[in-house]
């Protein structure tokens, strides 16, 4: 595969490579990148830190589809039981922004 190529080889590639082989989810020119940079970083510290935890360890665990199910189940109890959980379906109601405590 292409993967298993680009591991075995190592060679450099173009950004335009990187995102067309899925590796990256944006291209954008040099004098962009500080700029764009923060602002995803902006959005992204905006979500609530709990579920962003469970996606990362989620998203890069192995095994089977049942596997999946199962941690994703578990992941899910345990966001949906959180302060956060409770903060963002008050805030959804109260038309206003979350305010997201990490807990």
């Amino acid at each position: 595969t292409k993967a298993l190529e680009m591991n075995l080889v190592g060679d450099p590639i173009s950004a335009y490579m990187a995102l067309d082989a899925g590796l990256v989810t944006r291209v954008v020119p040099d004098h962009e990148l500080l700029d764009s940079a923060l602002a995803w970083a902006r959005r992204l510290s905006g979500q609530a830190p709990i579920a962003v935890r469970e996606i990362k360890l989620r998203s890069a665990a192995p095994g089977t589809l049942d596997d999946a199910l199962a941690i994703e189940g578990e992941g899910f109890a345990s966001v949906f039981a959180s302060e956060d959980a409770r903060e963002g379906i008050a805030a959804f109601l109260g038309k206003r922004k979350a305010r997201f405590g990490g807990k």
